[in-house]
């Protein structure tokens, strides 16, 4: 079963759809590039694919110049190993896009591990948290907390846990972590991180954001008790008014005891800031 779907181009007149999947059994699933066979590639029985890795339950695959040598490599989270893995196979990773142009795609890119391995890890983003110009990640991880990884030192080495943000026993109650998004949502310059959750049973929330406070992180609401089951996060402008609204998609929320599971659908919350 394919779980997720990312382009790239590969070379000058390449393009690739990386797509993962997700299956228990056995060897797991693939996570591989499905190739074009010229710039075009309209004719999509044409293409091909080649596998890059196994995985168990892929969530998230990110296009991203991890090592900021000009092209894409591949960030992915695979939250659950498959029958016969490695030990502590789940866990976040990146694929490091080989020199040569088209010619990479018939190499093996190299694998790098991230973090949270033996952790059941959901969905993640990858983006520059704190400014520094470098690469960081952030990974929602059952049951209630957010990882931030940044490298030690070069990217293709060894990667650190910065921060373990705990989301449990805060200001209010939670599901269980299943997104986050790094977005500045208050214009300082400065991210703040949206998260969403799962098996968010009321009175328990489902969206919302956490932001350093004095040297502390504090949690903050932003969807109320509606929703029960959220999934990706996507931070932008919806109403063109200079802030960062957040958009989720929900499909647990029960309306009333005639029509059940009807869920929220594809949904947006406003940003109540203040344009300057």
């Amino acid at each position: 079963m394919w779980m997720f779907g990312v382009p790239v181009r590969v070379g000058e007149d390449r393009h690739v759809l990386v797509v993962g999947g997700k299956r228990g059994g056995e060897n797991g699933a693939a996570l591989g590039f499905l190739v074009s066979p010229n710039a075009v590639g309209r004719n999509l029985e044409a293409w091909r694919f080649v596998e890059q890795a196994r995985v168990g339950w892929l969530m998230s695959l990110i296009a991203y110049d991890v090592d900021g040598d000009g092209d894409d490599d591949i960030v992915y989270s695979d939250r659950k190993p498959y029958e016969g893995a490695p030990p502590n196979s789940s866990g976040v990773y990146w694929l490091e896009h080989p020199d040569g142009g088209v010619e990479a795609l018939g190499k093996r890119w190299r694998r790098h591990r991230i973090g949270a391995n033996g952790r059941e890890v959901m969905f993640i983003d990858v983006c520059d948290v704190d400014g520094d110009g470098g690469p960081d990640v952030l990974a929602a991880v059952k049951p209630r907390e957010i990882h931030w990884y940044e490298p030690a030192g070069d990217v293709g080495g060894a990667w650190i846990l910065r921060e373990r943000i705990d989301l449990a026993n805060r200001e209010f109650a939670i599901g269980d972590a299943k997104a986050v998004r790094a977005a500045d949502l208050d214009g300082d310059g400065a991210c703040e991180i949206v998260f969403t959750c799962e098996h968010a049973n009321p009175p328990a929330r489902g969206v919302g954001y956490v932001d350093r406070v004095n040297g502390r992180w504090t949690m903050h609401d932003i969807g109320g008790p509606e929703g029960i089951k959220f999934d990706r996060i996507e931070a932008v402008d919806i109403d063109g008014d200079g802030d960062l609204d957040v958009m989720t998609t929900e499909e647990r929320h029960v309306a009333s005891a005639e029509r059940e599971n009807l869920g929220l659908g594809v949904v947006w919350y406003e940003n109540p800031r203040e344009p300057n």
